[in-house]
């Protein structure tokens, strides 16, 4: 599993850099918009979370406390954050605001995961805490990169011809 939480920690964090230039690109459209700059926010966390729970999942080595601290304190975060952007964004399509949701859901998994790492082995899975967690945070940047396409993407921002 180190592997794969040192990897999503770098993949992590790349995508988080990428994505502070892609909001400089469209600074001045979005930062106006509370909606957008909601979705901006909710996005820089989808890369910032996962990154730190790789972290924490690093740390983690002689103490499976940290994992569960790390990954149950960001899915918390994330949880909250995801369900007051889509509480805030009345005016979204329905596709942002089941992006947000799933969201919401996966940052739940992580949560509860985090609190009870035998879950899933109790539900029958043959995973463990950490392998479930790492389902959740692929989820977690395969959305992230979704929801960055169609923000960029949005037409709205297009100057009119």
């Amino acid at each position: 599993m180190s592997d794969f939480y040192s990897a999503t920690c770098s993949v992590s964090f790349a995508l988080l850099g990428l994505w502070w230039v892609v909001v400089q690109f469209k600074y001045d459209t979005w930062l106006r918009d509370p909606q957008r700059r909601r979705r901006a926010y909710l996005i820089a966390l989808m890369f910032l979370l996962p990154g730190v729970m790789s972290l924490a999942s690093l740390a983690s080595v002689r103490f499976s406390t940290l994992w569960q601290v790390g990954f149950g304190v960001a899915g918390l975060v994330g949880l909250v954050e995801s369900i007051r952007a889509v509480r805030l964004m009345p005016d979204a399509d329905a596709t942002a605001k089941v992006l947000g949701v799933l969201t919401a859901v996966l940052y739940l998994v992580v949560t509860v995961i985090a609190l009870v790492p035998t879950l899933p082995a109790r539900l029958g899975l043959d995973l463990r805490g950490l392998e479930t967690e790492a389902i959740a945070v692929t989820g977690l940047l395969v959305l992230g990169a979704s929801m960055v396409w169609r923000m960029f993407a949005d037409p709205t921002d297009l100057p009119e011809a």
